[in-house]
């Protein structure tokens, strides 16, 4: 697992999925209520403008049956048969203010007559325009207009009235208009009834309005009033539906005749916002058409219905209203629901937190014991307590786990441990001459081992493994120690004598010096039969006999090797080695390939004769290439021969000490390297990866002296020292070495203490060795009784410091 790789608690994960679904089913709840929404929002925004639809044509048809009475009325009032005179505007004038005062939007009642003659009244308070149009004073309450011909020019008489009716000021002037040629007058005595006039801006009140007229007696005079269509903006502007709303009445061209405003009446003409609009207009039926449209980039609503008049006008109402104001009372419901909502999480987040820790302490619990399992202590494992039956199985599971990997990790470390034991018999076996040293290493390793771990002072002090892993992972190291030697030549570790190799080359030797004797009898036979003194040749033949049998004798001596190897026996080998013999056959017939190719000069003619001893190149044998094996990355201090093997017979003969030569030593020696090279390719469990190092170093000196690395004390540890102990004494007084006697075990001991002298072994293990009695316990166990001899501890003790 990526120890960066960032993670979260199960609190947190469960918190998390608990929001986020709550959140997610919250989101999907709300927006299916907003989704909702919107269609009640239209069709609740639909119903509301159809109420209002038909709300405004029944006051528009009020209106109409309004006007159309009042017209009826002045067209039967009889003071108006006749352009009034003073008596007559006196009479008519309180009547005439009265109807308007009835109706709010009416602003004026007028006749003309067929004469060209005109009477108005002006409801001055119908309008502020209406008031400056006719530069009236504040206290003006009516004006009274007359038009009538006089002198034969037309005359326009203005007189501004109080609520009483009394004249403030009048005023005169000369004018053309003749209401014989106004539209409604023509309208008007063209129609056999009342009259609607189209809307449209009456001048003076610079606002809409409709003309309602009829004509009486056939023309003889045309009565009419005129409504203000403000009054209907008003209506239009209480009938608002919805903040914001747009209602406005238009005709067919799309001109409007009435709106909702909130600005000055001046701005009230105008045509539709959008000629979409028109568009419904032009399909849409008394129960009106809703559609949705962007105007200006914004939303709307818009609801077109057509106006039913008395008199047939075609009129219709124009609702606009954005669609967020539709949404208005719905979202105010989904911003309560998600407070609501958020209110709730609040809530249930420290329950669900407290919930998920429930679950969490025996998850954690669990966590610690497995780390138990991690770090192998089995025994330790137990269940772990839980309301939550998953959890309990789990933690039986665990346990359960830990007694089965406990089983099989003692199941492995037996066969691990066979195996070992098998690796170090057979390498023991391979060899009768080391037979036994894989083995006992090991318990003496672990003799004193446990030896150091009782000692209470000294150097040692405070030495322990810390758990049986350690002392199993040293053990093994012990059996391992010399793993390497199951590459290294049998005939090497075997050779009894300095000729040996596959075989003891002393034979071929002793063959030469074979058909030297026979040479000589020969010789003897020769003279003599060419009459040669008998006794002489006699004598002179013995003499020769006796000289190559001293000769080979000395040779096979000095085969066996020894602990010393004077120059002078050197110097008689090399003389001896100079005599000749005569060989009559061909040296290189039946040899291998491998063989043959190390003969790299011309074969001589036969017969030949040839040196008894030599070192001829066939003897040199080449190193190779290292192999995987071999010492090629640097960390071996050990100095390589040139040659692989070198098998000069005088070469071999010469060797001073022993019956190894320096290239048969490093070819020993290797093992170590190879050993820990082995070793190191093995993927050892985290309690075992000491191993290489316990059984690399126990050739190793306090002093750098040793081999492979070349350590010193301070790269040497107590346990690598202990078995450098074992490995010396255990090989001491073994008695199945091919090339000495056993040692008793005073005469291991005290070179035991020679090597503690020269700081190649421990002064504290030599010392532990001998006072704990683990020298003794040993032999007792391991010793022939013959070697077993009194042993001076306290003296070696005392010489060794």
């Amino acid at each position: 697992m990526d120890s960066d790789k960032k993670t979260i608690s199960i609190r947190v994960t469960v918190l998390g999925v608990f929001i986020a679904v709550a959140g997610l089913t919250a989101g999907l709840v709300l927006g299916l209520q907003y989704y909702f929404s919107r269609d009640l929002a239209k069709i609740a925004a639909e119903d509301a403008f159809r109420i209002t639809s038909e709300k405004v044509g029944e006051r528009i048809q009020g209106l109409d049956s309004q006007s159309a009475n009042l017209v009826e009325v002045l067209g039967r009032f009889y003071e108006l048969e006749k352009f009034p005179g003073p008596g007559r505007e006196s009479r008519s004038l309180p009547l005439l203010a009265g109807g308007i005062n009835q109706n709010a939007d009416l602003y004026a009642i007028y006749v003309g007559y067929d004469t060209g003659d005109f009477f108005e009244l002006v409801n001055l308070e119908s309008s502020d325009y209406v008031r400056n149009a006719y530069l009236a004073a504040p206290n003006d309450r009516w004006v009274v207009v007359k038009v009538e011909t006089a002198g034969g020019n037309r005359h326009k008489t203005i007189s501004y009235l109080d609520s009483g009716f009394n004249v403030r000021d009048k005023r005169e002037e000369i004018t053309d208009y003749d209401p014989r040629n106004r539209p409604w007058f023509k309208k008007a005595t063209a129609s056999p009834g009342i009259i609607k006039t189209e809307p449209y801006i009456f001048a003076n009140l610079s606002s809409p309005g409709v003309t309602y007229a009829k004509s009486i007696n056939g023309g003889q005079r045309v009565v009419a009033l005129d409504i203000s269509l403000a009054g209907l903006s008003g209506f239009l502007q209480k009938q608002r539906v919805l903040p914001h709303t747009q209602a406005f009445l238009f005709d067919k061209k799309g001109d409007i005749i009435a709106r909702t405003l909130e600005k000055q009446a001046s701005d009230t003409y105008g045509t539709v916002p959008d000629n979409r609009l028109q568009d419904i207009a032009s399909t849409a039926g008394t129960k009106g058409r809703l559609q949705s449209m962007t105007i200006r980039g914004k939303d709307y609503l818009g609801y077109v219905a057509r106006v039913e008049t008395v008199y047939g006008t075609e009129e219709f109402l124009g609702l606009l209203v954005p669609v967020q104001e539709t949404l208005r009372p719905y979202m105010e419901k989904i911003r309560f629901s998600l407070l609501v909502t958020l209110g709730l999480l609040s809530l249930l987040a420290p329950i669900v937190w407290y919930c998920a820790t429930i679950i969490v302490k025996p998850i954690n619990a669990l966590a610690l014991e497995s780390e138990k399992v991690r770090l192998r202590k089995y025994t330790e494992v137990g269940t772990v307590k839980s309301n939550i039956t998953e959890i309990i199985g789990l933690s039986r599971s665990m346990v359960t786990m830990a007694s089965a990997i406990r089983a099989h990790e003692e199941s492995l470390k037996e066969l691990m441990d066979s195996f070992i034991k098998l690796i170090a018999t057979a390498i023991d076996q391979k060899s009768p001459y080391t037979g036994g040293h894989c083995a006992r290493v090991p318990e003496l390793s672990v003799m004193l081992a446990k030896a150091a771990e009782d000692c209470t002072e000294g150097p040692l002090e405070g030495f322990s493994f810390n758990t049986e892993d350690e002392r199993h992972e040293f053990k093994t190291a012990a059996w391992l120690h010399d793993c390497g030697k199951m590459v290294t030549p049998e005939y090497i570790v075997d050779k009894a004598t300095k000729l040996e190799t596959i075989y003891n080359r002393i034979h071929e030797i002793r063959m030469r010096f074979e058909v030297l004797l026979r040479d000589a009898e020969i010789k003897y036979w020769k003279e003599l039969s060419r009459g040669g003194d008998e006794p002489a040749l006699a004598r002179t033949l013995a003499a020769k006999q006796q000289e190559i049998r001293e000769e080979f004798s000395f040779i096979a001596r000095c085969n066996l090797g020894g602990e010393f190897m004077p120059g002078d026996s050197i110097r008689r080998v090399r003389q001896i080695a100079r005599k000749t013999w005569t060989r009559n056959l061909d040296d290189r017939l039946g040899l291998g390939q491998t063989e043959l190719e190390r003969y790299t000069e011309k074969a001589p003619a036969l017969p030949c004769e040839e040196p008894l001893l030599a070192d001829r190149p066939e003897h040199y044998i080449k190193r190779p290439e290292e192999t995987a094996l071999g010492n090629t990355d640097g960390r071996f201090a050990m100095e390589v021969p040139d040659l692989l093997y070198n098998l000069g017979e005088i070469y071999n003969l010469s060797i001073s000490r022993g019956t190894l030569t320096a290239e048969d030593r490093y070819k020993i020696k290797e093992h170590i390297t190879t050993t820990i090279q082995m070793l190191e390719t093995l993927p050892y469990p985290e309690n075992m990866t000491r191993i290489p190092e316990y059984a690399g170093a126990h050739h190793e000196t306090l002093i750098g002296t040793g081999y492979p690395r070349k350590l010193t004390a301070e790269k040497i540890g107590i346990p690598a020292r202990i078995m450098a102990l074992s490995d010396v004494f255990e090989a001491l007084t073994a008695s199945d070495r091919p090339y000495k006697k056993a040692k008793t075990l005073n005469e291991a001991v005290r070179i035991l203490s020679f090597m503690v002298r020269d700081k190649h072994l421990d002064p504290g293990i030599f010392k532990l060795f001998l006072e704990s009695g683990v020298y003794m316990e040993y032999a007792e166990r391991f010793l022939d009784p013959s070697q077993i001899d009194d042993v001076d501890v306290a003296g070696y003790v005392a010489e060794t410091g």
